[in-house]
Parts: structure tokens; sequence; C-alpha cells
């Protein structure tokens, strides 16, 4: 659970960089395609946490086949 909780905060802090202004000071002060580097990065953080979460959740759901 606690998995969840943190993925959740990190997927609305992500989310409220853009609303609240911040994201031009970023772009002014590392670049657009830094800024954009590092959001892909933390979005698949999110991502992992959630398929971590879920798979410890419902075990017997998560399949994944390789070939």
């Amino acid at each position: 659970m606690i998995v969840l909780i943190i993925g959740l905060v990190i997927f609305f802090g992500i989310h409220l960089v853009p609303v609240t202004g911040v994201k031009s000071s970023l772009i002014e002060r590392m670049g657009e395609k830094k800024y954009q580097s590092i959001f892909s990065i933390i979005s698949l953080i999110i991502f992992s946490l959630f398929f971590i979460f879920y798979k410890k959740r419902f075990p017997f759901l998560v399949f994944i086949q390789i070939f």
C-alpha cells in the first residue's frame, strides 16, 4: 500500500508542475530537452511503482508473455 501512496504523491506532484508556473522557470534554468528528459524519467518511475503495486496486490492477474 505504501508503494501506491508514494506513486500517487509523485504522480500528482509532477502534474502540478505545469499548472503552478514552475515549468517555465525550470525550462529557463535547465533547457527544454533536459526538462522533458527528467519529466519522462519521473513518469517512468511512477509507472513502475504502479506496476509493482499492482503486481503485489493482484499477482494472479499479471502475466507477461515473452514470446
